[in-house]
Formats: structure tokens, C-alpha cells, sequence
């Protein structure tokens, strides 16, 4: 028997979602209605929440909804990156619901609840985004796409010092937003 592929993501803005209750009438009612994601997380209780869903518009794919509640801190860094981002790309300011976006983390995962717990999601995004980003570092920082070395071995010793710098200029990033 073939593994299921397994998907962690984080919720795209402005992205048609529709709430499954797991009962076929029940989901054939709520089928068409798009939901207000924000309006409908401030009505849930608790810092977690953990929902099935229908995920996009045409193509239906039915998956979980996971969201974290941030602190004010946090949610308040958020702001302050995405207005700076906004402003510098697109010279405005970002509206209002956009701005709510940050006081929550949202994922969407097809891993069945017994396998994957809302705050372990979070913790497993958060390691899945550093790796990421140390790989931004190693291709663009480091630019070890562009190293044309003529043995193989050249190439590990040259790449083992990269990953060594890449993991170093992580770290540095890291220390430079604490």
C-alpha cells in the first residue's frame, strides 16, 4: 500500500473556503456559501482552532483548517511588516482586513487529527519555514547555484563551507529580530 502525500500549509489571503461538517446534507447546504474566515474564527473559543473544510472554489479539495491565536506582540510585528511591505510594493497602505490576518496563524493540512495536533502543526510550520529560509540563504546569499567546480569533491568541500555560512547568516537573521 502507497503512502498518502501529506501537505502543511499556511492559508493564502483571500483564499474561497467553505466549512465541512462531515455530514454529506449538512455540506451540500453549506456547499455554496464562501466563509468569512475572520468573522467566523472570532466566534470560536480557545487559542486553537481545528476545522474540516472545502478549500477553493472550483476544484474543491477537502482538507483541515488549523488557526493559532496570536499574542499582541506578535500580531502587532506582523502588522508592522506587512504595512512597511505594502507600502514599499505596492505604495499604500494594506486594508483593514487584511491587517486582522495578523492576529492568527492559519494552515490547512490533509494529516487526520489523530496524527497531527493543532500546536504541533504550528511548531512543524515554524521548522518547515526555517528550513526555507536557510535554503533562500544558501541559493541567494551564498549563490552555490553559480559554483562550477570540475570534481565532485570539490563541490561537497565547497558546499559543506556554504551550509556552514548559510547556517551562520540564519542564525545572525535570527538574532537580528529578537
Amino acid at each position: 500500500m502507497l503512502a498518502e502525500e501529506c501537505f502543511l500549509s499556511r492559508l493564502q489571503y483571500g483564499t474561497d473556503l467553505r466549512l465541512r461538517s462531515g455530514n454529506e446534507a449538512e455540506d451540500d447546504v453549506l456547499h455554496g456559501q464562501a466563509l468569512d474566515v475572520l468573522t467566523w474564527l472570532a466566534k470560536q473559543p480557545g487559542p486553537f482552532v481545528d476545522q474540516l473544510i472545502h478549500l477553493g472554489q472550483a476544484k474543491q479539495l477537502t482538507c483541515r483548517m488549523i488557526a493559532c491565536r496570536l499574542p499582541k506582540a506578535q500580531a502587532d510585528r506582523r502588522r508592522q511588516k506587512l504595512r512597511s511591505d505594502t507600502r514599499r510594493r505596492k505604495g499604500r497602505e494594506p486594508g483593514a482586513e487584511r491587517l486582522a490576518w495578523c492576529d492568527w496563524t492559519i494552515l490547512v493540512t490533509n494529516v487526520q487529527g489523530e496524527l497531527l495536533k493543532p500546536p504541533e502543526a504550528v511548531i512543524l510550520y515554524r521548522a518547515r519555514w526555517t528550513i526555507e529560509v536557510y535554503f533562500r540563504v544558501l541559493e541567494g546569499g551564498c549563490r552555490v547555484e553559480d559554483v562550477q567546480l570540475e570534481t565532485t569533491e570539490r563541490f561537497e568541500a565547497c558546499l559543506a563551507m556554504y551550509m556552514i555560512a548559510a547556517w551562520r547568516m540564519l542564525y545572525l537573521l535570527k538574532l537580528g529580530r529578537e
